[in-house]
């Protein structure tokens, strides 16, 4: 089984016209607490035209006081242009303490050389958890919601070097 997964994503990799590998950091607010942010991103383009739809996600640390807090989305973003590049993006994300729901933004990607990217992302996040109510008979769980906004920056690098003769092909 694990042959087939490293056969299957070094295959996507080979063929990808993009595998951008980077990190972030940033700020938010979750509910009345500003929280910081620091997270690793990663980013496969299997087709780069005039618009293309690239699949992402990330691992970041979020800094809530003295706690520390793991957050993993998993989005599709729709990619317009080249060189500038504005990303509308729609997926999900679930938090180390059991947190998860939708997340929708934008990026803007400025290319910085032939493999390096330059991005400034806006998050929103609706937080989904369960309540427990004691004050009900027996006790009983809602669930809740709150929405969080996050503003970052970060750099990102093209794992994959263009060729001329054979397209894109990775550099590790």
């Amino acid at each position: 089984m694990r042959l087939l997964f490293v056969v299957l994503f070094s295959s996507q990799m080979i063929v990808a016209q993009e595998l951008n590998l980077g990190g972030n950091i940033g700020l938010g607010r979750i509910e009345s607490y500003n929280v910081g942010l620091s997270g690793v991103q990663l980013e496969y383009i299997p087709k780069l035209d005039k618009v293309s739809i690239s699949l992402n996600t990330e691992v970041s640390v979020l800094f809530l006081g003295e706690d520390l807090l793991m957050s993993s989305p998993l989005y599709l973003k729709m990619v317009f242009g080249r060189k500038c590049r504005v990303s509308p993006y729609l997926g999900m994300f679930v938090r180390s303490n059991g947190y998860y729901g939708p997340t929708f933004g934008g990026m803007v990607d400025i290319q910085l050389k032939s493999r390096m990217l330059l991005s400034f992302k806006v998050d929103r996040n609706i937080d989904i958890y369960k309540a427990s109510v004691p004050s009900h008979i027996g006790g009983s769980t809602e669930y809740n919601t709150f929405a969080s906004t996050w503003f970052s920056i970060g750099l990102r690098r093209n794992l994959l070097k263009k060729n001329r003769s054979q397209g894109m092909q990775p550099t590790i």
